[in-house]
């Protein structure tokens, strides 16, 4: 059993109904307890959602012409389809200048780039003890490197 309050109560009143039988199952025991104990409480909510649930049953069922949903499905656009001449071909979109993705491609290649000097330098470092984070620091901007392409993957 939950713990029921009367705001909880009519919550449930409002978005399921008068009836207790289409409240959650979790709470419909501890909320029909409170409202068999305070039902003045409820009156108002009560005599609303009746009114609501009466009016609601006493529409006419609409009413779905057979088909519908395939001619919406129909009338939908075709999806955009390119015959591509072999598996390197959509790269061209994404590297040439003006392709829909070039600022991208060009984050990408800065990002792989940065990741490669740092890679780099990481495999140049030389120091000797390192005690502290701020020891290590010091020592990677104190060793005065000259970044060639040579220094990659040593």
């Amino acid at each position: 059993m939950t713990d029921m309050t009367e705001a909880r109560v009519i919550e449930l009143i409002e978005a399921y109904g008068h009836e207790p039988a289409a409240w959650p199952e979790s709470e419909r025991d501890a909320a029909e307890a409170l409202l068999r104990a305070s039902p003045d409480v409820f009156a108002d909510a009560i005599a609303d959602a009746r009114m609501l649930d009466a009016a609601l049953s006493a529409m006419p069922e609409p009413s779905i012409p057979a088909g519908l949903a395939e001619r919406i499905i129909a009338s939908a656009p075709a999806p955009k389809r390119s015959v591509r001449a072999g598996p390197f071909e959509g790269l061209k979109d994404l590297f040439s200048i003006g392709g829909k993705m070039w600022p991208s491609a060009t984050a990408m290649a800065s990002a792989a780039f940065g990741v490669m000097i740092g890679y780099g330098a990481i495999g140049t470092a030389q120091v000797a003890s390192v005690d502290t984070a701020e020891e290590a620091v010091y020592a990677a901007f104190d060793q005065g490197y000259d970044f060639t392409l040579g220094d990659f993957g040593q």
